[in-house]
């Protein structure tokens, strides 16, 4: 419901749905023109434009204190249909040597919980350029980060308003 919101009413969203029950979440809405993010916690809904350049979330929300090698890397759009390896080759250096930890603001999250866990379920990321939007994802990375990533790219021609 949430992102099909965001979708039809734009940044008007928050107008046309309650996220009082809700569990807390991320939401990244791209427009030709910016890309914002609003963040819940499960009891306050805050909001804020995100600049270009690198961004990263988690559970609690944007991270300001990122990995140095997280920041000085790029995706490479420069080749449409290039698999993920090559897109996103700077980051996935970082995660394939990241170790889950229990602390759940880490990069990649496992705490055991009785016989089960808690960990980071799915990763994604997406690179936003007028006129393209690509999203890698992956389920599981912290049990399987080696597991191949599913791309979705979608053009179109920017517009200005």
């Amino acid at each position: 419901m949430l992102p099909l919101a965001a979708v039809r009413h734009q940044e008007r969203w928050p107008q046309h749905l309650d996220v009082e029950r809700m569990a807390g979440f991320n939401l990244v809405l791209v427009a030709p023109h910016q890309a914002h993010w609003w963040w819940f916690d499960g009891e306050e809904l805050r909001e804020a434009p995100l600049p270009s350049g690198v961004s990263m979330f988690t559970p609690r929300g944007k991270l300001d204190d990122v990995d140095p090698r997280l920041l000085s890397g790029r995706a490479e759009l420069t080749e449409p249909d290039a698999p993920t390896a090559a897109t996103w080759s700077d980051w996935l250096r970082v995660l394939e040597t990241a170790q889950p930890s229990p602390d759940p603001i880490s990069l990649l999250v496992r705490k055991p919980v009785g016989d089960d866990s808690y960990e980071t379920v799915f990763g994604q990321f997406i690179a936003a350029t007028p006129g393209e939007l690509r999203l890698d994802y992956q389920s599981h990375p912290a049990q399987r980060l080696t597991n191949q990533w599913t791309t979705r790219r979608w053009l179109g021609q920017p517009t200005t308003t």
